[in-house]
């Protein structure tokens, strides 16, 4: 298992939970896992009930599975352990080293 840091910057997710996720994850997982298993601990503390009307997770507000890529007005930061920049957005599957941190900006370019 590997642990990863998760923040999605968004004011509605912020409001209910401000520090970053800490997420554990099967070596070589990518983010793409380690959004999904934050999703889980959210709902868990949501009851279910996502922040932003027709939206049902934090995957799918900066991911699209048809496509296989994050949407283009979604802002990646991950860095690895020694704060290296990992190009997750070229390869949204690449599995990410233990102790990344991710910073997730949904709407960045707004």
């Amino acid at each position: 298992m590997i642990k990863v840091k998760f923040s999605l910057m968004s004011s509605k997710i912020l409001k209910i939970k401000r520090d970053p996720f800490e997420i554990s994850i099967d070596e070589g997982q990518s983010l793409i896992h380690a959004i999904a298993k934050a999703d889980l601990k959210f709902h868990e503390i949501t009851g279910g009930k996502f922040p932003i009307e027709g939206i049902k997770s934090m995957l799918q507000l900066v991911y699209d599975p048809k496509t296989g890529e994050f949407y283009d007005d979604v802002g990646i930061d991950v860095r690895d352990s020694n704060k290296k920049y990992l190009r997750v957005r070229l390869d949204p599957l690449m599995p990410i080293p233990n102790d990344s941190v991710a910073i997730i900006t949904p709407d960045a370019g707004c």
